[in-house]
């Protein structure tokens, strides 16, 4: 069983393999390949850009809390804004999320067929509030962090986490706090790597960077912003075609573009 998740999908991740740890089922991942430096190494789960911890007090939580804290907005904020949304043709909206949020053109219909669905903006927002309330202090039991391999081959880290800088849905503060109780744990159980290129939270929806950060990382360790120019010089036509995003998440730094 491999175990890859993807912001709230890490802490998802982390929940199913915590659940599985109380039961005594007991789990031992086989990742063929999770890093440069970690070659048939086993691991828990890979968790990339992970909300762990404190989801409300992160920039993009705070905001949504706000209509989890407000009795009127808690109630009403999601006919409101299918009203709203309602009001323009999709030409427009696909517009706004393009330009406007910076996304590229599939990521852009795809948001906005969301939008205009029946229930797809009351799920966003329910779904939302939930998870501002649910994840909040680890509490997970100590004793899961301290998993040993159970033959006599390689031994490797079974959690490696992938922090973004200056990530949105992750506070900064709540992040150190994590990294410090994890290093206390079994040596090489637990993996920490930092993003040292600039990598947006929602990397997913470009295929320039997903690709890049895959491949980067599998065959040449740390990703830098030199291995990502030499690797992806001018980005992908998406990312070309959304300059204000390509500016904003540094990524014209990253690939050297104009």
């Amino acid at each position: 069983m491999i175990l890859v998740g993807h912001s709230v999908g890490a802490y998802i991740a982390v929940e199913v393999l915590s659940r599985r740890h109380a039961a005594g089922a007991g789990y031992r991942v086989e990742v063929a390949v999770v890093a440069a430096d970690t070659e048939g190494a086993r691991a828990g789960a890979v968790l990339l850009f992970p909300a762990v911890a404190h989801l409300a007090k992160s920039s993009n939580g705070r905001k949504l809390n706000m209509v989890r804290e407000n009795g009127w907005l808690d109630r009403w904020a999601h006919h409101v804004a299918r009203g709203f949304v309602g009001l323009w043709p999709e030409w427009v909206l696909r517009g706004v999320v393009r330009w406007g949020m910076g996304f590229p053109e599939h990521a852009a219909e795809t948001t906005v067929r969301f939008l205009r669905s029946r229930d797809g903006i009351w799920q966003a927002i329910h779904l939302g509030k939930d998870e501002l309330a649910v994840i909040g202090e680890d509490v997970w039991k100590e004793d899961m962090w301290e998993l040993t391999g159970d033959d006599d081959e390689g031994e490797g880290e079974r959690f490696v986490f992938y922090f973004g800088v200056g990530d949105r849905w992750v506070a900064d503060e709540c992040r150190d706090a994590f990294i410090i109780r994890r290093k206390g744990h079994a040596e090489g159980n637990v993996k920490i790597v930092m993003d040292e290129a600039g990598i947006p939270h929602a990397f997913c929806i470009r295929k320039c960077i997903t690709r890049g950060l895959v491949e980067t990382r599998l065959t040449e360790g740390q990703i830098t912003a030199s291995k990502w120019r030499r690797r992806w010089p001018g980005g992908c036509r998406t990312c070309q075609g959304s300059k204000k995003y390509y500016h904003r998440s540094g990524l014209d730094k990253m690939t050297g573009a104009n």
